[in-house]
């Protein structure tokens, strides 16, 4: 049972430091790309898909980590889906170059 937890907490920190550095990653993005976009779009856009799946990410995340471990599972699986899904939405529709 104690392993179970364990592994638990790594997934919930994984998810958590995903969350930390997909949000960096759109952060930089959108400062490469300010110049040469309309800013209010590019803010916009970095609010919609960058803070918000990050967000909720991370929160899903906190909440794995104190979960019992078939929850924070699921939690931690939900918080990556939320994340790829993100990252597939901002690649395909935001990101340009």
């Amino acid at each position: 049972m104690r392993s179970q937890e364990i592994g638990g907490r790594y997934l919930a920190g994984f998810v958590i430091a995903s969350a930390v550095l997909y949000l960096a990653a759109t952060g930089a993005t959108s400062a490469i790309a300010w110049p040469d976009a309309d800013p209010w779009w590019l803010s916009i856009n970095l609010v919609v898909f960058g803070l918000v799946p990050s967000y909720a990410a991370f929160t899903l995340g906190r909440r794995a980590w104190s979960a019992t471990p078939a929850r924070s599972a699921a939690l931690s699986a939900v918080a990556l889906i939320i994340l790829l899904l993100g990252l597939f939405i901002w690649q395909t529709f935001v990101v340009s170059f």
